[in-house]
Formats: C-alpha cells, sequence, structure tokens
C-alpha cells in the first residue's frame, strides 16, 4: 500500500526505536460557503493531488493510524495546500486525539484571492495566519521536542527558508539537555544557507536576520549534540548528507510515499 523508504539511523541506544514521517499531503477543499475564488482554486488544484485512488485527506487518516505502530509519528508540514475553512475544518477533524509532532509549511498560510494565489512567500502573510493555525494544534507549530527512547525529536518552522533567533536559543537550550537531535523541519537545511539569500530578502528579512539565519544553519551542521536532519517540500525522497551528518527528505504523502525511520 505505501511506498515507503526505510531509513537507518546509528545513535548507540539501549533499545531501538521507530518513528514515521510523513510530509506534504495538500488537502483541498472549500465549504459550500466559502468563496467563489477558493471553490475554484480547489476546483483545479484537486486533481494535482488525488492521483492515488485515495484523496489526500484519507491517507492521511490511515499513515496516521499507521503510525500507532511506531514510537512517534512527525509530519512536516504542508497539511494542506491553502488557507481554507474547509481545508481549516478538515484538519481539525483528523487531528483532534491523535498523537503526533509537527511543524508548519509554506503552504499553511498561502492564500486565495480573486482566483490567484496570493503571494504568501512573505512575513507577513504567516504571522497573519499564525494564530489561527495554531489553534489547531496542541504544540507550538514553530518549535517542539519530544524525548523519545533516549533521542531529543525536534520539529521547527523554516518554511521561509530561515531560522530565527528565538529558534536559535531554543536549540541552544535543548542541546544542553544533553540527548542527541533529530531535527525534522519542512525544508531541507540546505535551503537555509547562502544559495538562497535572494529568497530571504523576498520575503522580507533584513540582512542582519539573513546573516543570524546562515550562522544558526552552520552551528546546526556542527554542533555533535545535533545527529541528523528529516525535511519534506520537495515531494521526493533524497539520501544527501549535510556536514556529514544523515540529511533525508521524505517523498509527498499525497504519492503514498513516507519514511520509516529506525534508530538505535
Amino acid at each position: 500500500m505505501w511506498n515507503s523508504s526505510k531509513v537507518h539511523v546509528h545513535l548507540g541506544l539501549e533499545k531501538p526505536i521507530r518513528i514515521l514521517h510523513l510530509t506534504d499531503i495538500h488537502i483541498v477543499l472549500a465549504n459550500d460557503d466559502e468563496s467563489d475564488a477558493h471553490k475554484a482554486f480547489a476546483a483545479w488544484r484537486q486533481p494535482v493531488f488525488d492521483v492515488s485512488g485515495s484523496t489526500p485527506a484519507q491517507l492521511l487518516e490511515e499513515a496516521l493510524d499507521y503510525g500507532k505502530s511506531f514510537d512517534c509519528t512527525v509530519i512536516t508540514g504542508d497539511v494542506v495546500d491553502n488557507v481554507s475553512q474547509g481545508n481549516f475544518d478538515e484538519m481539525r477533524r483528523i487531528f483532534k486525539d491523535r498523537d503526533f509532532m509537527f511543524c508548519i509549511g509554506n503552504h499553511e498560510y498561502l492564500q486565495v484571492e480573486r482566483h490567484q494565489v496570493r503571494t504568501h512567500e512573505c512575513i507577513a502573510a504567516k504571522e497573519e495566519m499564525w494564530d489561527e493555525l495554531q489553534s489547531i494544534f496542541k504544540h507550538d507549530i514553530g518549535f517542539d521536542s519530544r524525548i523519545v527512547g533516549g533521542v531529543n525529536l525536534i520539529t521547527v518552522d523554516n518554511a521561509l527558508l530561515a531560522w530565527t533567533k528565538d529558534i536559535y536559543e531554543k536549540f541552544q537550550a535543548e542541546v544542553a539537555k544533553g540527548y542527541p537531535i533529530l531535527v525534522f523541519s519542512h525544508a531541507p537545511v540546505e535551503c537555509c544557507t547562502e544559495r538562497y539569500r535572494g529568497h530571504l530578502q523576498r520575503y522580507g528579512y533584513t540582512e542582519e536576520e539573513i546573516e543570524l539565519s546562515f550562522k544558526i544553519t552552520e552551528y546546526l551542521g556542527n554542533e555533535p549534540m545535533i545527529k541528523g536532519f528529516f525535511a519534506g517540500h520537495c515531494h521526493m525522497y533524497k539520501d544527501a548528507p549535510f556536514h556529514g551528518k544523515p540529511n533525508y527528505w521524505a517523498g509527498a504523502l499525497f504519492n503514498r510515499e513516507l519514511t520509516e525511520i529506525t534508530i538505535d
């Protein structure tokens, strides 16, 4: 049923643990009372993601049920394709009473206006939707951590390809706990490097914030307690070490792709 990528990370644990990594589901719904623009957008985008014989929402529910046999399930964003009441209602329905970790993706705050996708890749657009998105989830969608079997799993927002001062301080506090860390984010860690400076400038970051973000990327790559990285965003599986550390991109769930991680 699943196109499953198997990943093994060796950390020297006494007992192995298993993590299910899901990403890029892209539910596309619009309620009857929403705007014509939302309905038209949903009608246009649904065929893009309804490609597996099941809807993205059905796949997400099935994958979350599958995740019950794992020690933790982590979702790295783009659960929905755009901002709509239909999409947000569906997230609330599916996630109610579920246990998982989550970080935001860029499509969680993509907005529809006049039959067009409004430019969503900017700080203001994310800030505009943040409180409503946060209300759907039990834990912090910007930065969360959980110790599972002696490993510190961290979910962190980098949907705009940048880290912030607040995130830097939180990483340092997690490192001080003394557990090996695996980082889960929406965009791959290599997207938070000099190569993407132009993107960050367009998104509205200052030069000081951009330089700090690059500094944080180097910190993450060089910090001994941070053992590996997992991300989505690219809709493809890839094994691409970063600073010599394990670094994996997960395939998109709308294609029935998921990643099963064994840590020992």
